[in-house]
């Protein structure tokens, strides 16, 4: 007999692996990060979303949704190249935070920027340093979140954001209100 049959059933489907589920947007070209995220055990659903590149549910015990209320969790991906073109980040921020101030509490939607440093190859238009700075800043004071990876980091930034958006304690949070 097994250690698993040996459980009580209870026990048994609490040791289950729960699906992780990533929903991606039809309109996101990387297919690479979905290859990697597979391998690493998710379940990958194309389909057309209404904002960000990618989003899941966020679990009833995770402590985003117990003491802040959120039960989604959306990522838009954007490279340097991305935020040079700021009439068109801005309406997409728009939008999100359109979408975000018309749900109800208990039902809101964690809705983050993921930054990927990935080389810039237009060096006519290259921002700074200072100025990619700044422009995470405004977004950050127009009220959105903003985090960032490297190039070829984007499987590793959105494996650890899931990972984070489910955990069921944020000390650095303080008490959630």
């Amino acid at each position: 007999m097994t250690y698993a049959a040996s459980l009580p059933s209870a026990d048994r489907v609490a040791r289950q692996r729960k699906t992780r589920l990533i929903e991606q947007d039809v309109r996101e070209p990387d297919g690479i990060t979905v290859t990697m995220l597979r391998g690493a055990g998710y379940t990958i659903e194309r389909r057309p979303l209404l904002i960000g590149d990618y989003a899941w549910d966020i679990r009833e015990q995770a402590y985003l949704q117990t003491h802040l209320g959120y039960s989604r969790f959306i990522i838009e991906r954007k490279t340097l190249a991305d935020l040079r073109d700021v009439e068109r980040l801005a309406n997409q921020l728009a939008r999100a935070r359109g979408l975000v101030a018309s749900e109800r509490g208990g039902d809101k939607t964690y809705f983050v920027v993921m930054v990927e440093y990935k080389f810039d190859s237009d060096i006519k238009r290259k921002w700074s340093d200072k100025a990619v700075r700044s422009a995470k800043l405004s977004m950050q004071n127009g009220g959105v979140r903003v985090t960032e990876c490297s190039e070829n980091e984007v499987y590793e930034a959105i494996d650890s954001l899931y990972t984070w958006s489910q955990k069921t304690k944020h000390e650095l949070i303080g008490n959630g209100e």
